[in-house]
């Protein structure tokens, strides 16, 4: 499904929130999902939403708008 390694490598939880971001981002580079939003509109709690944010800045900060452009999601 999806080619990029780095998604491929990510945790559960992680991969949760990475589809949240490209849901929330509309194909747009730049957008916003704070952790209320995200616990309030997909139950992830804030605890969760922080360390999944910092494993996908640590894969890389280009990762969520390079699957946009590929057409992942």
């Amino acid at each position: 499904m999806y080619r990029d390694k780095r998604i491929q490598a990510l945790k559960p939880k992680t991969f949760l929130v990475y589809q949240c971001c490209m849901l929330e981002s509309a194909g747009q580079e730049s957008f916003k999902l704070p952790a209320d939003a995200a616990l309030r509109d997909y139950g992830i709690s804030h605890g969760t939403f922080q360390r999944a944010m910092k494993e996908l800045r640590n894969a890389g900060s280009d990762l969520l708008y390079a699957a946009q452009l590929a057409g992942e999601v």
